[in-house]
């Protein structure tokens, strides 16, 4: 206070210990009647990361930042290490050594797991080391309500923020953007994370982005990133003008007399479509409070997407019915069980078992990554 006398502190609260899915609701109230500018969360990692993707929309805080054990540092309750350590980026070998039992299979498993993949990335994107003309060539197209840009040569941390200004002005005359990477020579980090920006802003609005033409080299970064299950991608560009992507669900008749309602889920469930899922499911609990997520198709499940899960699952509980999930992908599966709300939720195989009176069973498939 004494560097930042106008500094304004909102609140400060500290819940009692539990999951993710069992925190007390009036967290968020509390949260958002304190209207702060800035939050920071301190549950630690992963959970204050989940916490703040859940609860993004409803918290409608500016700033969120998950700050770990940054409160415990400040005061002194955990030792920072020495700053020759800090600057040469071996703070995490001294918290390693403080809390060993705590700490070590998260850094076994992060080195395993982002180290392999660093390794894969790095080896794909080293192929596309020539040298190509700057970024697209043709300005933007609108064809039957959609806008389409054309990608050649490079597109790479030079040249990304002219494509991503063109693009944006694109999004903003239509939600719909068809990008050919036809001519597209080479894609670094910078540039599928811009990519994956205007994906999302392109839900946001109502629309959707969508990859065509994508070379063989190019889609092999996708695969090795696993993007290639979070973009919509087709054949050409006269298949992407006329596929429909992320389209609110479509419910399906019941299957069988047992009274479950059936309801396919859409390719990619988001904040984008969350919403309208909840708005239609509601309507259909109150019918018949027995319903049954078929996830077939669906290729990537957000957390508002599993917010919107936990919600339903109240909802069918307090109609004294019930919510199921079926026909889940191997990545959807797993976003699932990292939340562990496959134990709140019965998950089965297929809608035929969900339907049933059966016993929850698993085996894991795995969708394809195009449409």
């Amino acid at each position: 206070m004494e560097r930042h006398p106008e500094l304004k502190i909102a609140g400060v609260l500290s819940p009692p210990q539990s999951s993710v899915l069992e925190m007390d609701p009036s967290i968020v109230e509390t949260v958002r009647a304190a209207r702060p500018d800035i939050l920071l969360v301190a549950f630690g990692n992963p959970k204050q990361e989940k916490f703040i993707n859940m609860y993004a929309r409803e918290l409608q805080v500016p700033v969120m930042i998950g700050v770990g054990g940054t409160f415990d540092m400040i005061a002194g309750v955990t030792r920072r290490a020495p700053q020759w350590m800090q600057k040469s980026g071996l703070e995490w070998v001294y918290r390693l050594a403080q809390e060993p039992q705590r700490l070590w299979k998260r850094y076994v498993h992060d080195m395993l797991y982002f180290g392999s993949f660093f390794v894969r990335q790095w080896w794909e994107m080293r192929k596309g080391h020539t040298i190509a003309p700057v970024l697209p060539a043709g300005e933007a197209v609108l064809v039957e309500n959609s806008v389409v840009l054309n990608l050649r040569g490079r597109l790479d941390v030079t040249n990304r923020e002219a494509f991503v200004a063109r693009a944006e002005a694109a999004l903003n005359e239509n939600p719909n953007l068809v990008i050919s990477l036809d001519g597209c020579e080479f894609l670094d980090s910078s540039a599928l994370g811009a990519l994956v920006v205007l994906a999302n802003k392109a839900r946001s609005g109502g629309g959707a982005l969508t990859l065509v033409a994508v070379p063989p080299p190019i889609m092999q970064i996708l695969n090795v990133t696993r993007l290639d299950r979070f973009f919509n991608i087709e054949e050409d560009v006269d298949a992407g003008l006329h596929a429909r992507h992320n389209s609110t669900p479509v419910v399906e008749p019941t299957r069988d007399k047992s009274g479950w309602q059936v309801i396919k889920m859409p390719r990619l469930l988001d904040a984008g479509n969350a919403p309208d899922l909840i708005a239609t499911c509601e309507q259909l609990l109150v019918r018949q409070p027995r319903l049954v997520l078929d996830f077939s198709e669906t290729h990537f499940l957000s957390s508002a997407g599993l917010a919107a899960m936990m919600r339903l699952d109240r909802q069918a509980r307090e109609l004294a019915g019930g919510l199921r999930i079926a026909a889940c992908s191997r990545d959807v599966l797993r976003s699932i069980q990292l939340v562990k709300l496959d134990t709140l939720i019965p998950v089965f195989n297929d809608v035929q078992q969900a339907t049933g009176n059966v016993t929850p069973t698993l085996e894991v498939r795995q969708v394809g990554s195009q449409i």
